[in-house]
C-alpha cells in the first residue's frame, strides 16, 4: 500500500504518496487528520540557504522545516 519507503527517524519518513491516515493508520499509527503541503522552489532555496520554512498545520500547529545536511557535505558546522 503506502508503507514508508525508509525507516521512521525522529518522526519523519518518506512515502510514495499521501494516504487517508484515519483509515490506514499509516505511516505513524492512528492519526485523526492529514494535510498535504507543497514546497515551491523559493522554499527549497531558503532551506538550502540555512533558513527554516514555517508551515501552518490546519490552523492549529506550526511545523518548522529545516534542511539537514549529511556530515561532510560542506554545511560549515
Amino acid at each position: 500500500m503506502n508503507e514508508p519507503e525508509h525507516g521512521i527517524e525522529n518522526g519523519v519518513t518518506i512515502v510514495l504518496r499521501p494516504c487517508d491516515v484515519e483509515l490506514t493508520g499509516l505511516p505513524f499509527g492512528k492519526r485523526w487528520r492529514q494535510q498535504t503541503v507543497s514546497l515551491a522552489p523559493e522554499h527549497l532555496r531558503a532551506l538550502h540557504e540555512g533558513q527554516y520554512v514555517a508551515v501552518d498545520v490546519q490552523n492549529e500547529y506550526v511545523v518548522f522545516l529545516r534542511l539537514e545536511l549529511k556530515e561532510g557535505a560542506g554545511d560549515g558546522e
